[in-house]
This record gives C-alpha cells, structure tokens and sequence, in this order.
C-alpha cells in the first residue's frame, strides 16, 4: 500500500479511499495537471494473475467507450513497475449505500429520480453491448447536487461474449442485488442489470434491500429465486402506487417481464410525475 505524499507514475497518493475486489483505490493528484483522481491500483503480486490483468485492461476499455454524464470519465490506465493502474475523475460525493445507511430511506421523487439516471448509464452500455454485472448501492455515488455516477464496470462483459475470462466472469454480484438467472447459472444480460437496478430502487424506497431479512447468503439465493419481496408500500405507504409497480416490474423472476433500462429510465419518472 502506498503511504501519501509518495508518488507513483505520476501521481501523487493523498488518501487511501479503500481496498477490496481486485484493487486499492487512492485519491491522488495528477502532477502534470495539477487535478485531484481517483487511481486504482493493483498490486504486482495479484496483477501477475492474467485473469486480474485483462479485467482491469477490460474495464478500462469499457469505460473510455462510454461518453456519459453518468460515467466516471476514465483518464489514464497503464502499468508502471509491474502494477496495474487506472486514473479517473476524482468525484466528490457518497456512496448511495452509505446514504441509505446513514439517513434512511429516500424522498420517493429523489429515489426516482437517482435511479433514472443509473438507468441512462445502463442503457448506453446496453447500446454499445455491455452489460455491467454488479450494480449495487455502493457502485453509485452521489455528488452534493445528486448527480449519480455508476462504477466499477470491471465486471461488464460484451453480452455476445461468452467465452474466456472464466475465473473473473463467474463471479456473481452481491447476493442482495444479483438476478434469479445469474445464480442459475445462466450467463447474464442487460435484464440483469435491471433487476439488479430494480434491487437498488428497492432498497432506496424501503431503506433495506428486497431480501435483507434473510440471513446468509444461501438463504439469500433462494429468495432471489423463489420469493416475492414485501411491497414497497407494505413499508412506506407516503411511496405512489405507480413507482411500487415499476420497481415490482424490474424485479421480476422471469428476465422477460422487465423493462429494457431505457423503459425504465422513463418509467420511475412518469411515476413520480416527471418528464424524461
């Protein structure tokens, strides 16, 4: 780990944000231009692993192909001294999992409006034939305006692609927020996401995710896969009829019955009687 004030590739380490999946991420500052990123670094001893190299590889790709305002901007990915690295916009905000954590449940309208805009984020994905794999509330953060980012797509894949990076592509999305068919086996979709997405909307109306009162992640599963979740409004009767009935639809056990993310998009905004 790489103490601040140290510099790496041209960076100069602040903070150390967090470790976990693959990588520690850093909030540095680039030199040459003088800006605050957010660098993700892989360690030498795991970026040896070429599975672990060809995702974060992956997953820069992906993300300079997605020119959206609900994208983190990608500015730089290379290797330096046999460690992996990424550089993005450094974005100041929280992670929707810890605002939910902290304050509770959400304004229905900010709630919609929130899962509007991952929704735009996963439908240019979908266009461009990606498709995300781990949307959950803490790979959405939230600026002080609300202005919602979707990251980490080092788990998207091409969705005509189903063959080769086998030991990072099984990996399934957490458990509150992975659809009945990835944990069938079944090799996931733009229908995934958006009953990933539909698990995120859930929790933000609710305060808690769809299956949260089962413990552990077996039992878990079997919800996903067998159980219909409590009505938002079971929780929450201030939540319109309308915005239940979408997230309803979004989580729906057969990938057939949901809406695309555009439809969607356009869906929890006509709930809370807002224009697209």
């Amino acid at each position: 780990m790489l103490a601040p004030g140290s510099t790496f590739a041209g960076y100069e380490i602040e903070s150390v944000v967090g470790a976990g999946g693959i990588g520690i991420l850093y909030r540095a500052r680039q030199l040459r231009l003088d800006r605050a990123v957010a660098l993700k670094l892989v360690e030498p001893e795991v970026a040896s692993d070429p599975v672990i190299r060809e995702r974060l590889r992956r997953e820069a790709r992906i993300v300079a192909a997605l020119d959206h305002p609900n994208v983190v901007p990608l500015y730089a990915a290379g290797e330096e001294a046999g460690s992996v690295y990424t550089a993005s916009r450094w974005v100041e905000g929280t992670e929707l999992g810890t605002l939910i954590q902290d304050h509770g449940p959400l304004e229905a309208g900010r709630a919609a409006r929130i899962a509007a805009q991952i929704a735009s984020a996963l439908a240019v994905a979908h266009e461009k034939g990606l498709v995300h794999r781990n949307v959950k509330p803490s790979n959405v953060i939230l600026t002080p305006e609300d202005h919602a980012y979707l990251t980490d797509f080092g788990l998207a894949k091409r969705a005509e692609t189903a063959a080769g990076l086998t030991a990072a592509d099984q990996v399934l999305g957490t458990v509150d927020y992975v659809a009945p068919e990835q944990i069938e086996g079944s090799e996931p979709d733009a229908r995934g996401d958006v009953y990933s997405l539909g698990c995120v909307l859930y929790e933000m109306l609710a305060g808690g995710a769809p299956f949260a009162d089962q413990k552990g992640g077996m039992a878990k599963m079997w919800a996903q896969l067998n159980a219909e979740p409590a009505s938002v409004r079971e929780r929450r009767s201030d939540v319109p009829a309308a915005l239940d009935e979408v997230t309803r639809r979004a989580m729906a056990k057969a990938p057939a019955d949901r809406p695309t993310a555009a439809e969607l998009r356009t869906a929890v905004l006509a709930a809370v009687g807002e224009s697209p």
